[in-house]
């Protein structure tokens, strides 16, 4: 089994925040990932020197793909570049680092570019209950109610899985677009589908009835069942990958206002670890989401690393010290950054020299 996982899973069990090996995680956003093979590899090597001990690099985002696919236009921002994904996987796992390349399942564009999916496909978008696709946030999503959508990303994923040597697979957005202050999630596909099995359109349902609690479970069911197959599928291929998703950091919350269940995830064994989102600035309410998490984790038993906004903190290098260490006493057996464009040297060296203190035994890719 790999080396994370067990570490993962073992402090998940004995709820104890000692490991040999706790996952050190950096979202690499898109912008940050450099364009040439001798950057990259600085990069690397920079944050291995620091401690971090697994990358994940968005490699799916905005409705394209950062690497040469078969199956999505690539990304303009990758125009002329090498195979970054490529490279930035020679180079961690040279200095016995993972790489979970970081996918955007169902957002798909935003304002500027509805991105490669949603142009081909239109008929695929996601609507809101009063018929618009652009979100009050500026997002474009595809609806999972589209059999064609969901194996077009079952497709694209298992090309990711079958082209490269990753570790695992991250994935983003595994849910519908924030359910205010317009409701979305009432495309004609899933309309009429809904309609078929329930007999009623629903838009035309009150918020009150127990007709809406079944058009909410409907949506999540949907979510649900695209990441059970996805896990199927996806360990057929390659079964020591390792399948993450960046969650809502309040399951309750997540659940209503995104219908995204990942206890259930988690209880049915889809997902081997997940990273809530804990963005926040505040301390006492950093505390209580990483309770609530805490809690949902030793639930179900699944690894919890939780990741912390550096976008919120602005220059205060204190503040990611200080959440990264307030994870450890909490027993969390990893954490993550959020992300790499938010991360200065000046942090990057106070987090390897007061959170990074304690050097691995061993690789993370040994076993």
């Amino acid at each position: 089994m790999n080396k994370i996982l067990t570490a993962l899973i073992l402090s998940a069990l004995m709820l104890t925040a000692a490991s040999a090996q706790e996952l050190r995680g950096i979202w690499l956003d898109a912008n940050s990932i450099p364009k040439t093979e001798s950057e990259i590899t600085a990069l690397v090597d920079k944050y291995a020197d620091a401690g971090i001990n697994v990358i994940f690099p968005e490699t799916v985002a905005r409705g394209y793909a950062a690497y040469a696919s078969e199956v999505l236009e690539r990304d303009p921002r990758f125009a002329g570049a090498p195979d970054t994904l490529a490279v930035i996987i020679d180079a961690a796992h040279k200095r016995g680092m993972e790489v979970h390349p970081w996918v955007w399942v169902f957002r798909a564009g935003y304002t500027q570019d509805r991105g490669a999916i949603l142009k081909a496909h239109p008929d695929w978008v996601m609507l809101s209950k009063a018929g618009d696709d652009l979100s009050a946030n500026g997002g474009l999503w595809i609806t999972p109610a589209s059999k064609p959508a969901r194996e077009f990303l079952m497709k694209l994923y298992e090309e990711l899985v079958t082209k490269y040597d990753i570790d695992g697979l991250h994935l983003d957005y595994l849910r519908y677009e924030v359910q205010s202050p317009m409701p979305y999630g009432y495309d004609k596909t899933a309309r009429e589908d809904f309609m078929e099995e329930y007999g009623i359109d629903p838009v035309l349902i009150d918020r009150l009835s127990q007709n809406m609690y079944s058009w909410n479970s409907y949506r999540e069911r949907l979510i649900n069942t695209f990441v059970q197959e996805l896990s199927l599928r996806l360990r057929a291929i390659k079964p020591e990958l390792l399948i993450s998703a960046a969650v809502g950091n309040d399951p309750a919350v997540a659940r209503v206002n995104l219908l995204q269940n990942w206890p259930h995830w988690a209880d049915n064994g889809w997902v081997d670890f997940l990273t809530p989102m804990s963005y926040t600035a505040n301390t006492q309410t950093f505390r209580k989401l990483l309770a609530k998490e805490a809690d949902a984790g030793r639930a179900s038993r699944t690894p919890l690393a939780p990741g912390i906004g550096l976008h919120l903190f602005k220059t205060d290098t204190e503040k990611a010290t200080e959440q990264l260490n307030i994870i450890k006493t909490f027993g969390f057996p990893g954490s993550m950054l959020f992300a790499s464009a938010h991360l200065t040297d000046e942090m990057l060296a106070a987090i390897a020299e007061n959170v990074y203190v304690e050097t691995p035994e061993k690789s993370v890719r040994d076993v």
